[in-house]
């Protein structure tokens, strides 16, 4: 099945008119069809992949796992940072699911456009981490690990395990690069899986700070995964004997 994205007056529209239109996002009935009547709205992409359903029920880590699997080798990070593509999916396949698992947040323009859109008219690196289908795949794509067979979705797990740490980890200045991610996300599991104490909420946060700052005086993205995965463990032991 191709994967459609809207065209860009269409996403605009919808953009533009959260307010008119704020009703449609507290209930599961679709109405995209029928708000686009007449005029086209949307088009194929090259992008051929058979679409998992999503449900609340099982929970984001079974959900990234089907997502990801699905558009693993045909999706890539250029491609996943166009907002058209995700709020199309979010206001058509994932319309039901979207709805169910973020009603909380449809009382206010703004977290609506996070979570049916991308944050803006453009899309915005916070954006794609909250967008209701697009987080689940740049959770995976960030920490999918292709050298560890018995589990390749063992920071995944860890990342999800607590809503404070996915949070400093994905919305910060790096977390787009995948090397960087993984590499904290690594050093936190092997402290957590080695030391009597493992990381707390204190010691993750003044390391993503830590890795922030870190970036302003050398190039980052020029690190491997290990790179970072030394610099966080020094980080966080060299904090716990302060």
């Amino acid at each position: 099945m191709k994967i459609g994205y809207f065209l860009e007056n269409a996403y605009l529209d919808l953009f533009t008119s959260l307010q008119r239109n704020i009703e449609h996002y507290k209930t599961t009935d679709e109405w995209i069809k029928e708000y686009f009547k007449g005029r086209h709205y949307y088009k194929d992409s090259p992008i051929d992949a058979n679409l998992p359903a999503l449900s609340v029920e099982v929970g984001d880590i079974i959900n990234v796992k089907m997502l990801y699997d699905s558009l693993k080798g045909k999706l890539n990070p250029k491609q996943a940072s166009q907002p058209r593509l995700w709020s199309y999916l979010t206001h058509t396949q994932y319309w039901k699911y979207s709805v169910k698992r973020w009603s909380k947040d449809a009382d206010t323009i703004a977290k609506l456009r996070q979570r049916f859109f991308c944050g803006s008219e453009r899309g915005n690196r916070r954006g794609f981490m909250r967008n209701s289908v697009a987080q689940l795949w740049w959770f995976g794509y960030l920490t999918y690990q292709e050298d560890n067979p018995s589990n390749r979705y063992i920071l995944t797990e860890l990342l999800l395990s607590n809503s404070d740490l996915c949070k400093c980890v994905v919305e910060v200045n790096f977390s787009m690069n995948k090397n960087i991610t993984s590499g904290i996300l690594l050093a936190i599991k092997e402290i957590n899986d080695t030391q009597k104490n493992e990381v707390t909420r204190e010691e993750w946060r003044a390391l993503c700070k830590y890795i922030n700052r870190k970036g302003a005086v050398c190039i980052l993205d020029a690190l491997t995964q290990d790179e970072i995965k030394e610099i966080s463990l020094n980080y966080i032991m060299n904090l716990r004997k302060r």
